[in-house]
C-alpha cells in the first residue's frame, strides 16, 4: 500500500491515505522532498510531509500542559490529548494572537503526536536544491537545533525543521 496523502486545499487539510504509517527517516540525498509550508511572521518554514499526519484549524484549547516548555495547551484530537506546542515562542518570535489564518499542524514528535501552532500553511512545496545553512534570515541558536536543512523555494529559503525535535 502507499502513502500517498489527499489534500483538501478548502480545508487546509492534509492526511494520509493509510493512516498509522510510520514516517520514513530523512530523504535521500538528492532526491526532491515534499515540504509543508508555513509562515512565522515573514520567514517561511516548512516540515516533511511525511511526518505530517493532518493541518487543522486552531480549536479551543483543553487547557496547558504543566512542565512541557513553549506548550500552549493541549487539544482532543482522535480520542488522544495531543499537546500544542506554539512554534512561534520555541523559535524565539514574539508571541501574537492566534487569528483565522492559524493553524495547527499534527505531526510525529518524539513522545508521540504533537500539534504545532504556526501563523499560517502556505502550502505544499517540491524541494531539491539544499542551501547553506547560512541562508537563514534569523538564525537562531533554536533554528539551527531544530533545522534539517535549508531549501531554495519558489521566491525565498524554506528553513525545513525536524517535526520530531520540536517538543523536547
Amino acid at each position: 500500500m502507499s502513502s500517498k496523502r489527499k489534500t483538501n486545499a478548502a480545508n487546509n487539510v492534509v492526511r494520509p491515505v493509510e493512516p498509522g504509517v510510520a514516517a520514513p527517516e530523512a530523504a535521500v540525498e538528492n532526491q526532491a522532498l515534499q515540504v509543508v509550508c508555513f509562515m512565522l511572521d515573514e520567514n517561511e518554514y516548512g516540515f516533511d510531509i511525511r511526518r505530517v499526519e493532518e493541518i487543522i484549524r486552531v480549536p479551543e484549547p483543553a487547557g496547558g500542559q504543566p512542565g512541557r516548555p513553549y506548550s500552549a495547551s493541549a487539544i482532543s484530537y482522535r480520542d488522544r490529548t495531543v499537546p500544542i506546542i506554539d512554534l512561534r515562542v520555541r523559535l524565539g518570535y514574539p508571541e501574537r494572537e492566534k487569528d483565522k489564518e492559524s493553524r495547527i499542524i499534527i505531526a510525529g514528535g518524539q513522545s508521540g503526536l504533537v500539534g504545532i501552532l504556526v501563523d499560517a500553511v502556505t502550502q505544499v512545496l517540491r524541494v531539491d536544491r539544499p542551501l547553506n545553512q547560512n541562508a537563514i534570515s534569523r538564525n537562531t541558536a533554536a533554528e539551527r537545533e531544530l533545522s534539517q536543512a535549508v531549501y531554495a523555494g519558489d521566491d525565498r529559503p524554506v528553513v525545513v525543521l525536524d517535526a520530531a525535535r520540536i517538543c523536547p
